[in-house]
């Protein structure tokens, strides 16, 4: 008898522990920087500092947006920031600032002028520091 009940305990618990990870946009970027390599004039180094709203959120990461096949006419490229998001369990509630890891973007044309990183509320604008 002990052991079935120990196994539908079991059964119950189980679904609430099991967290998983989905991915989402990161609210509040605070900082972005764009930097053109001195060495390598189509490469470009991409950071940016991110809020992370609570325990639950991780891997802050930079990815890039297509804009289609022609370059934006204000030749700002829009970066979106992405963190893994685990639900299912409890979370602290710790605002925490984090640097992402730097994006080396291997393919910048001359008539790009900078970078946008985009949250979910107020994108940062960050121009190509130039050599």
């Amino acid at each position: 008898m002990r052991v079935v009940s120990l196994a539908l305990a079991m059964s119950v618990l189980l679904p609430v522990s099991a967290a998983y990870a989905n991915t989402q946009v990161v609210a509040v970027v605070k900082s972005a920087s764009a930097d053109i390599s001195p060495v390598k004039p189509h490469t470009a180094v991409i950071n940016a500092t991110v809020e992370l709203p609570n325990t639950c959120w991780s891997h802050p990461r930079l990815k890039r947006l297509l804009n289609g096949p022609a370059p934006p006419a204000d030749g700002i490229i829009g970066f979106a920031v992405q963190a893994d998001v685990k639900t299912g369990g409890l979370c602290g509630q710790v605002v925490r600032t984090v640097p992402a890891p730097a994006f080396t973007w291997t393919n910048v044309r001359v008539s790009d002028k900078g970078v946008k990183v985009i949250g979910t509320r107020v994108p940062v604008v960050a121009m190509f520091h130039r050599p």
